[in-house]
């Protein structure tokens, strides 16, 4: 008997899904269950007592499973322990594309290799983890950005944690103003879309890892929290100097629908964006009340 998934929130990109689950386990486990994506995933509770195996490898033995492993596309995991009730996860799944832009789509799956993924002990994972769920329970102005840069600090430990040799990469010097004054103007064009962390990557002419980190380096902030701010700032601007009805505001800003734009702007700013609109429109509508006003004789 498998468990039974709920899944509370969910999150989709282009070529990645989070997702937050909440799981029925049957009292003892003996399943086994493949997918066509990959699977990087994080149980919120310790998993003590669980183990698991790759079948299609002859010689793997049962091994323990923590509560962050990675599974490869394809392979057949199967998973034995005792059952609890009920779990909750945060469930990463990524295409093969998604790995092979990150550098990942090289990795040798030895049988050593599946056995350390089934429980990685790096210790910045579970922040990232927990920064996903967040972000899919309740997305913020960002969140596609956001948790996808976040999915690259991740993969980057998952690597650094499978391949423990450094990998080259340009430095500090390699940051050109002009490759920081890329990244501002695409962040601040008004009328694209909200860039991906990839389309950034590629303007700049480097990895996504090595733009995360170095533009953190070189402007003191993180890339996520730079764009968070500017979308926030580009959002009030359009609320304040413009008539566009929310819907229109959500559009150019990237999102699906006004209700989704009036979640995040409201998380964001702590107030809804109706209201923001309002009361940043008021001291203007009074002042020219006052002034229409017939002098005094």
């Amino acid at each position: 008997m498998t468990p039974i998934v709920h899944r509370e929130a969910a999150l989709t990109l282009a070529d990645a899904e989070i997702c937050v689950l909440a799981s029925r386990w049957p009292r003892d486990l003996d399943f086994t269950f493949s997918a066509p994506r990959h699977l990087f995933a994080m149980y919120f509770s310790s998993i003590s007592g669980v183990e698991g195996r790759y079948l299609e490898q002859d010689e793997t033995h049962f091994a323990p499973t923590g509560s962050i492993f990675f599974r490869p596309a394809g392979r057949r995991l199967n998973i034995r322990g005792p059952g609890r009730s009920p779990v909750r996860a945060v469930h990463c799944l990524l295409d093969q594309r998604r790995l092979d832009v990150l550098g990942a789509g090289g990795l040798q799956w030895s049988p050593q290799a599946l056995q350390a993924a089934l429980d990685i002990r790096a210790p910045n994972l579970r922040p990232h983890f927990l920064r996903l769920a967040s972000e899919a329970a309740s997305p913020g102005i960002a969140a596609p950005l956001v948790a996808d840069a976040v999915l690259v600090l991740m993969v980057s430990e998952l690597l650094d944690y499978l391949s423990p040799a450094p990998r080259s990469g340009p430095g500090p010097g390699d940051v050109a103003a002009r490759v920081l004054r890329r990244v501002r103007d695409r962040i601040y064009d008004g009328e694209a879309p909200p860039p991906t962390v990839t389309e950034l990557a590629d303007l700049c002419g480097l990895s996504e890892r090595h733009l995360l980190r170095l533009f953190r380096r070189a402007q003191g902030v993180s890339l996520i929290d730079f764009v968070r701010e500017a979308r926030l700032e580009r959002a009030m601007e359009l609320l304040s100097a413009t008539d566009l009805p929310l819907k229109a505001v959500a559009h150019r800003l990237g999102f699906s629908s006004h209700a989704s734009f009036t979640a995040a702007f409201t998380r964001e700013a702590g107030v809804a964006p109706t209201v923001f609109r309002r009361d940043r429109r008021r001291p203007y509508v009074v002042r020219a009340l006052r002034d229409d006003r017939p002098a005094k004789a």
